[in-house]
């Protein structure tokens, strides 16, 4: 399933990037509908209930 979204998106860029008139032209109707789509095929979300549970505390930027 992911080679698929990524190959949906790679078409969507692609054609943006080698044709903007055209997608300028004929797409203006279709983007509004489009970049929700695309924004929804670039996020994979997993439902964990357990996210903000934290064993220990990670101190990164420490000045000791």
């Amino acid at each position: 399933m992911d080679s698929w979204r990524q190959l949906a998106l790679e078409v969507i860029v692609t054609l943006a990037e080698t044709a903007p008139a055209m997608v300028r032209k004929v797409g203006g109707k279709y983007i509004p509908l489009i970049v929700p789509q695309v924004l929804q095929l670039m996020t994979d979300l997993d439902d964990d209930p357990e996210w903000s549970v934290g064993d220990e505390i990670v101190e990164e930027d420490s000045d000791r």
